[in-house]
């Protein structure tokens, strides 16, 4: 166990590194949530309890682009704990890398990416631990299955 001001700071830096995803300010967001990763781990916190810090860095690096620090980020964050979150987050990875070989004309590997999505949006269903992961699970599959019918319409 560790020390309750260890706790707080923890909190602290979790909390500001919240406050700053919010106000848009991505990189001191992600410094923040590096210093508390870097506590937590020197401090041997269990790492189930912090899953979200990655999610939410992998989020901050989806929303400028970089798809790969974000997927990486969105899996230590399952390799932690499953999170709904985490999963879907991964399928929209997933639905963007497959929007892009579509228009690359890579049909078979946009297949590929939307089997992959509909897989991490199954497990959400499976999970049920976010109402909003599940509801927005249920539309990305939805959309998963008009997508895979457009793309076997044009492998044709």
């Amino acid at each position: 166990h560790f020390p309750s001001c260890m706790a707080s700071s923890l909190l602290e830096h979790f909390e500001r590194g919240l406050t700053l995803q919010r106000a848009g300010d991505s990189y001191a967001a992600l410094a923040e949530y590096q210093t508390f990763l870097d506590a937590a781990q020197q401090f041997e916190v269990a790492p189930h309890t912090y899953a979200e810090v990655y999610c939410n860095i992998g989020t901050i690096h989806a929303r400028h682009k970089h798809r790969e620090a974000a997927r990486i980020h969105f899996e230590k964050a399952l390799n932690c704990r499953e999170l709904s979150s985490a999963y879907v987050n991964l399928a929209l990875l997933s639905l963007a890398q497959s929007s892009e070989n579509v228009k690359n004309g890579e049909v078979q590997k946009a297949q590929l990416a939307l089997q992959e999505a509909s897989v991490h949006c199954a497990r959400v269903l499976e999970l049920k631990d976010d109402s909003v992961s599940l509801s927005t699970a249920q539309r990305l599959l939805r959309d998963i299955d008009r997508f895979k019918a457009a793309c076997a319409t044009s492998a044709q």
